[in-house]
């Protein structure tokens, strides 16, 4: 046998193998981790939707956090934007914004709940 057939075996058969099973044990674990909100990311990752029945002047506005929490409001939309101010089942209040585009269903904005901004979908 030569010193190069030994040195291959080796180093495929050994070294070679531990490391293809030690990077497919990493990324089939990767996949079952969940990731923590990012610092910085809005409301730590709670989001807030709702819908409506077209928008008019004013309205009423109930939302959902994905979380649970509940909020209610009104809002005064001059087209293409509204804003109002929601109170929460939480006893958290705060301004809310949004900004319903020329096209497609649904509108985007923020709520700001003491002093944490979530992002906001209405649909429509």
């Amino acid at each position: 046998m030569s010193r190069f057939t030994t040195c291959s075996n080796f180093f495929y058969g050994g070294v070679m193998r531990t490391t293809v099973i030690i990077a497919s044990a990493l990324a089939l674990l990767s996949g079952c981790t969940m990731a923590p909100p990012l610092p910085g990311q809005p409301g730590g990752g709670e989001r807030f939707s709702g819908s409506v029945n077209g928008f008019v002047r004013d309205g009423d506005l109930s939302i959902r956090g994905n979380r649970g929490r509940t909020c209610w409001g009104s809002y005064r939309y001059a087209k293409p934007k509204g804003k109002g101010v929601f109170r929460c089942d939480d006893g958290q209040f705060g301004p809310f914004n949004f900004v319903v585009p020329k096209s497609g269903r649904t509108a985007s904005g923020t709520v700001t709940l003491d002093g944490t901004s979530y992002p906001l979908t209405i649909r429509y």
